[in-house]
């Protein structure tokens, strides 16, 4: 009879270490090459215009949407809580740009009368989004 010399063999493992920093590379980059945008609870058509210039940092946004609805940086508020809120964000830097972005749509009465209230209430340093044609 022939004798058979019994080796043990090594498990083979998976070293998993290097595929996961490969993930975490990937996450990281997509996080750093991704855009935030602030989301915006109405959908607002915005004026075209074909005006270069353009305001910079980082503003306080209102809305004024078609039916008359206004958010204020992204929270939809009532016409009434708006110069409380235009008032602390005028508190915490007196230099803040307040962008108003109004639906294209709106009566001019609707503007005119959301920029009184920002100017009553809040900066002079007001800027109106526009569409770039």
């Amino acid at each position: 009879m022939s004798s058979f010399i019994l080796t043990k063999r090594k498990a083979r493992s998976m070293d998993l270490i290097p595929m996961i920093n490969i993930v975490f590379l990937l996450l990281i980059f997509f996080v750093v090459a991704g855009t935030l945008e602030r989301s915006n609870p109405q959908t607002i058509n915005i004026p075209i215009a074909t005006s270069d210039s353009f305001a910079r940092g980082n503003p306080v946004i209102v809305s004024l949407a078609r039916g008359g609805k206004i958010s204020f940086d992204g929270v939809n508020v009532s016409q009434d809580k708006l110069p409380e809120l235009l008032k602390k964000a005028v508190e915490q830097d007196d230099n803040v740009l307040i962008t108003i972005r109004a639906d294209r749509n709106l009566p001019a009465h609707s503007l005119t009368k959301l920029i009184s209230i920002v100017y009553k209430h809040g900066s002079s340093n007001l800027a109106i989004e526009i569409e770039q044609s």
